[in-house]
């Protein structure tokens, strides 16, 4: 398969790739998955290739030092988050079922079979969501590079100078929040909490649309503008939307994020087992582009992102 070599303006460098996989995931399967392929098994395969082309290109394009890859599949899902008992389990109710989804979770679950034989290990929530961890992520290494791969706006809040969005269009800087929202990052969670956010079914300020929300969030004091009402509901829209802290509103998540994290410095990238998968899975796209995981791994790009934390 050819694979057309990034240029030297495409590279850049960081210290950690955050990788939101679920959301990058859903997107290599709704364009993959217009084109069906099964192996011998009877499997779709399509979106664990495409998937795993988008990582090793990611991986080439930022050289991190360490890479996470962050998804939604939560390990104690039998828990409400506190998103849910806060609202009345109206978070995120309003979201329909997508059809065909059940194709996405297992070829998901084969994606980070293969990303776990390179040393590349998954982060999952406890019973939050992968925005909690990757919030927590980015929280604990202020200070070094950070890019986060995602197209969820919601991580604006993050960007400053050491933290920056690859959407797989464009890096979204300080200017390209303030120019897509009229606020800077700082602001976002206020912003968005004034505005409410439609998707998660979160309502905003009765009244309180785009232009206004972004007028009312640079204000030195925002009490001036709303009353009592008001202030509680966007006090209280903060807390949902706020990711700076939210993993220590819910017992256990803290505890399960560092106990992953000391299993990932301890996973070993592995040449023969990543093609004992990719053979097994029939993952022709992966196995034929076998040469530039070589490259990836000779060039110490794979094999050192494993590293003291």
């Amino acid at each position: 398969m050819f694979r057309t070599p990034l240029q030297k303006k495409d590279y850049m460098s960081t210290d950690n790739l955050i990788i939101d996989s679920t959301n990058t995931f859903y997107k290599t399967f709704f364009i993959a998955g217009k084109n069906p392929r099964m192996n011998s098994k009877g499997e779709r395969i399509e979106s664990v290739d495409a998937f795993l082309n988008t990582v090793s290109r990611l991986l080439e394009k930022f050289t991190p030092k360490n890479v996470f890859v962050v998804c939604d599949k939560k390990l104690n899902p039998s828990v409400p988050s506190f998103r849910q008992t806060t609202t009345d389990n109206s978070y995120k109710a309003q979201r329909p079922k997508i059809e065909g989804i059940e194709h996405l979770f297992y070829q998901e679950d084969k994606a980070y079979r293969v990303l776990g034989a390179l040393g590349i290990k998954l982060l999952q929530p406890y019973s939050l969501e992968a925005d909690d961890v990757i919030g927590w992520l980015v929280s604990t290494h202020r200070n070094q590079k950070n890019i986060i791969v995602s197209s969820d706006s919601d991580f604006y809040q993050f960007v400053d100078e050491n933290t920056q969005i690859w959407n797989t269009k464009e890096l979204v800087t300080i200017d390209t929040v303030k120019t897509k929202t009229g606020v800077p990052p700082d602001r976002y969670v206020l912003y968005k909490s004034i505005k409410g956010d439609v998707s998660d079914n979160i309502r905003g300020v009765t009244g309180y649309g785009t232009v206004n929300a972004a007028r009312v969030a640079i204000m030195d004091d925002i009490t001036v503008e709303f009353n009592p009402e008001q202030l509680m509901v966007v006090e209280h829209n903060k807390s949902l939307i706020d990711l700076t802290n939210s993993a220590t509103m819910q017992a256990g998540e803290l505890d399960s994020y560092e106990a992953q994290l000391k299993a990932q410095q301890q996973a070993v990238p592995s040449q023969s087992a990543f093609k004992t998968i990719t053979s097994e899975y029939e993952l022709r796209t992966a196995y034929s582009t076998f040469n530039v995981w070589t490259r990836l791994y000779e060039s110490n790009i794979l094999s050192r992102l494993i590293s003291t934390l």
